[in-house]
């Protein structure tokens, strides 16, 4: 179908590969900036936001040509926009820099990160209101979160992954950032990799949005002149309790100074409320 949709523009269009990708973090503010970067008449999204495909075997198989006709087609009066995607799957998928790297050395990378601790209480309370309807492929209890957080939190700490937890959750694995981070330092050069934190992009918006197209070399865009609105912020029903969050801020204490001395710089999340 989408090969038609080009051959109907004409046999000089191409589907367009990306250039850049945002890889995460899950729950960091990636579907805003996705949503935010589309604005701009020179980033042209995929069809789909979160394609998978360098984490999926399954869709990895379907080629390298299938993975470019997501992407949108030329046309005269946009000959050559910057397309990308947002997977946030990506950082955390141990095969994926490897991969990426293999498919296109050059690729631009935008990673999101959150405070670990808020960010594993807003992914439990994503699991726990999922619709299962959506996730045909999973059953109730792979796509539906039952366990309470400070259970999840007890059970993750103490190496218990019951079976029937939700797919892909890794509540806490997922907020250790550093070692993720060097996973793709060993194949991509830290001028290639923009990291943003997603308390920035939430309360600092325009001037991160202009920090990205800095980054990906986009003409100038008055962001200040756009109704730039919070996107994706939920509320919860309930809040996190004190014993989860201080066992958790002593959990990440370590792997957050291992952050900040990666990047070399301290994002005070001990300071901040959860």
């Amino acid at each position: 179908m989408k090969r038609m949709a080009a051959n109907l523009l004409g046999k000089n269009a191409e589907f367009v590969a990306p250039s850049f990708l945002i890889i995460g973090a899950q729950k960091c503010g990636t579907t805003a900036l996705h949503a935010y970067l589309s604005r701009h008449p020179q980033t042209v999204p995929s069809s789909t936001k979160e394609i998978n495909y360098f984490c999926s075997d399954d869709v990895l198989a379907l080629g390298p040509a299938w993975y470019k006709t997501q992407f949108p087609v030329s046309q005269p009066a946009h000959p050559k926009p910057l397309t990308y995607e947002a997977s946030p799957n990506y950082v955390f998928t141990p095969q994926v820099p490897e991969r990426l790297h293999a498919y296109c050395r050059e690729m631009k990378i935008i990673l999101l990160l959150r405070n670990p601790v808020a960010r594993a209480f807003s992914a439990w309370n994503h699991y726990v209101h999922r619709n299962p309807s959506k996730h045909p492929d999973l059953s109730v209890e792979q796509a539906v979160e039952t366990r309470s957080f400070e259970q999840v939190v007890k059970d993750e700490i103490d190496g218990v992954l019951p079976a029937d937890q939700p797919q892909g959750s890794h509540y806490l694995a997922r907020g250790r950032y550093a070692e993720q981070i060097r996973r793709f330092l060993k194949f991509f050069p830290r001028e290639q990799i923009l990291i943003i934190e997603s308390y920035r992009l939430l309360h600092e918006t325009t001037n991160v949005l202009v920090e990205v197209g800095d980054f990906l070399q986009l003409d100038p865009f008055p962001w200040q002149a756009e109704d730039i609105a919070p996107h994706g912020c939920g509320t919860y029903s309930t809040k996190m309790s004190l014993s989860a969050s201080s066992t958790l801020q002593d959990y990440y204490s370590s792997y957050n100074q291992e952050l900040y001395s990666l990047l070399g710089q301290d994002f005070g999340w001990e300071e901040e409320p959860t």
